[in-house]
């Protein structure tokens, strides 16, 4: 699933780094909170088993994805080219 076409990325050709972010930023964030509410719908013991674990793993295992991918908007590069003891 393509986020945009070829012709929408060339036809404006004036898109600033922030329009794209909020771009793409705006069409992955809809599609995980969708993604997130499908989840939810796991709940329904009408129609799944499972135990307080599983719903365990499953939330540790998101809190961490969120976790790790928060840590890449405040990441410090470090200066590879620099020396110290």
């Amino acid at each position: 699933m393509a986020e945009e076409t070829f012709d929408e990325v060339q036809g404006s050709g004036k898109e600033t780094k922030r329009e794209k972010f909020h771009r793409i930023a705006t069409k992955r964030v809809q599609n995980t909170a969708n993604q997130i509410r499908l989840i939810g719908n796991l709940s329904a013991r009408v129609n799944y088993d499972y135990t307080a674990e599983d719903v365990k793993k499953i939330f540790e295992y998101l809190r961490h994805c969120l976790d790790e991918a928060e840590g890449k908007f405040s990441a410090k590069k470090e200066e590879s080219d620099s020396f110290s003891f």
